[in-house]
């Protein structure tokens, strides 16, 4: 609906995406429903600035942006912690996704339902 209203450049914000992902997820509530989707999403993506755009949520909707960093899923205590240790500003790339990766096997070693998957991608 926005794009009909707004034209395709108003979805290109990740900004207006993690909104409208916040909504869907909230609306079953809402409505008095049940849970909706059981997700935890991560919305990336790079501003009309071209600034970096961060959000995680829950599952109900409540989004949770940041400038550094995001984390989500059953391990996301664990994560926070090994990403805060690991994480400088101003790393290089082959340094920044060292630490993402340190952070990961750090993190999901203390989680056995985090599963073992991950796929870094860096902006």
């Amino acid at each position: 609906l926005r794009r009909l209203e707004e034209g395709d450049a108003a979805m290109r914000d990740p900004a207006a995406l993690a909104a409208l992902v916040s909504v869907l997820l909230y609306g079953g509530r809402a409505r008095g429903g049940g849970p909706g989707y059981l997700v935890e999403p991560v919305v990336c993506g790079l501003d009309r600035r071209g600034r970096p755009y961060l959000c995680a949520q829950d599952g109900l909707g409540a989004r949770m942006e940041a400038a550094t960093f995001v984390v989500a899923g059953t391990a996301a205590t664990s994560l926070y912690g090994a990403a805060e240790a690991l994480f400088e500003p101003d790393l290089e790339s082959a340094a920044l996704v060292d630490a993402a990766c340190g952070a990961m096997a750090a993190g999901l070693d203390r989680d056995c339902l985090a599963g073992r998957d991950v796929v870094v991608h860096l902006v």
